[in-house]
């Protein structure tokens, strides 16, 4: 069985990337994986490689149409919506901590009563 692809700081961008998305698609090709594959499937049968490869070959296009997808999004985009979100998560907090002094009002209210 192939090792997931743990992901190191000092890695290449690219090779970040890579790795990150194959993990997925096909964790062999992982920059780690990929040296072993030879033993890993040492006896294989020649209709089993042939549909592993084929499935390589799958997860390499699969790669290239999320790679292209990617370029297509603008990062002011991801910016825009990763500070809506923000927001909006402050916002809960907000409100969250509104309801809290309300409650706790309501029972100093108690006492005065």
């Amino acid at each position: 069985m192939t090792q997931k692809q743990t992901l190191s700081q000092n890695e290449h961008p690219g090779l970040w990337l890579y790795n990150l998305l194959m993990t997925d698609l096909a964790p062999d090709l992982c920059s780690n994986n990929i040296d072993n594959l030879d033993d890993l499937y040492e006896g294989e049968s020649e209709i089993d490689e042939r549909a592993r490869l084929e499935g390589y070959e799958k997860a390499f296009e699969d790669f290239d149409h999320i790679i292209k997808m990617m370029k297509d999004v603008r990062i002011e985009d991801a910016q825009e919506t990763k500070k809506e979100m923000k927001n909006k998560l402050k916002a809960q907090e907000t409100s969250e901590q509104k309801e809290e002094l309300s409650a706790a009002d309501e029972q100093l209210d108690i006492f005065d009563a």
